[in-house]
């Protein structure tokens, strides 16, 4: 095994995790409702309260010597550099009906090939994960959303039908790798009903559930697949314990 795949597994097995408790995401009131349809033009996500998604696995090379080995693995020069360098962001907002998501990521290579209940997390992929409270053992739902808005959703590990709203927006091309691309970013209606139902929210609490974000970064030029999570936390996001209370306000 060479040395950077050594270095991965060993991030992969590594435990980053605190006792103490994630800080609350706050919820703004979605006031009218946005429109789903991926672009995150509406007026309520410009009054959102965005987060980062600034935990990566592999970690980013930390001197020369790092990148060089990465680049010598994966046969190329600079693009490494370029897909480390993206940022991913994240909201989520509130209304009497449901609780909206967005996430928004920076891509210059958008892949989105895989049909709905497929291994999405494969290629570019958003994940929102969702539990009633940041403890270890309680149910999780795990949504995945494509570049091209195929879905896979799971409950505890086990596939599972939720009645939902998504839609996925490209600035660029998608499936074509000879163009650099620029972002892409899927949007995501929950209503109330679905989440008491599957016992992951109460929408009668000023904190309903917890959430944690994750995103893959898929370049077929670098061939690196790059995971960003939101923090703080270790790098398994079906660790409950590390999701973030969603506060409305």
């Amino acid at each position: 095994m060479n040395s950077y795949l050594l270095a991965t597994v060993l991030v992969f097995a590594a435990w980053s995790g605190s006792s103490a408790e994630p800080p609350d995401l706050r919820a703004a009131d979605a006031g009218t409702p946005p429109v789903i349809d991926g672009r995150l033009d509406d007026d309520a996500w410009r009054r959102a309260e965005w987060i980062e998604l600034d935990t990566l696995r592999p970690e980013c090379p930390k001197s020369e010597a790092e990148w060089r080995i990465l680049e010598k693995n994966l046969g190329q020069t600079g693009y490494e550099r370029r897909q480390f360098s993206c940022k991913a962001r994240a909201a989520v907002l509130h209304s009497p009906e449901g609780l909206y998501f967005a996430i928004e990521m920076e891509d210059m290579d958008v892949v989105g090939r895989m049909k709905d209940g497929e291994t999405l997390w494969l290629e570019d992929v958003a994940e929102i994960f969702i539990a009633p409270r940041p403890e270890r053992g309680v149910p999780c739902l795990e949504l995945q959303f494509s570049s091209a808005n195929a879905t896979l959703f799971l409950k505890n590990g086990e596939k599972v039908f939720l009645p939902l709203r998504s839609a996925a927006a490209v600035d660029g091309t998608i499936n074509d790798s000879l163009n650099t691309d620029r972002k892409w970013s899927v949007e995501v209606f929950l209503p109330w009903d679905m989440l008491e139902r599957e016992k992951v929210a109460l929408r009668n609490s000023s904190t309903p559930c917890a959430v944690r974000f994750a995103s893959w970064d898929l370049s077929l030029y670098s061939q690196l697949r790059l995971n960003r999570l939101s923090g703080p936390g270790g790098i398994d996001p079906h660790e409950c314990r590390d999701y973030r209370n969603i506060h409305l306000r």
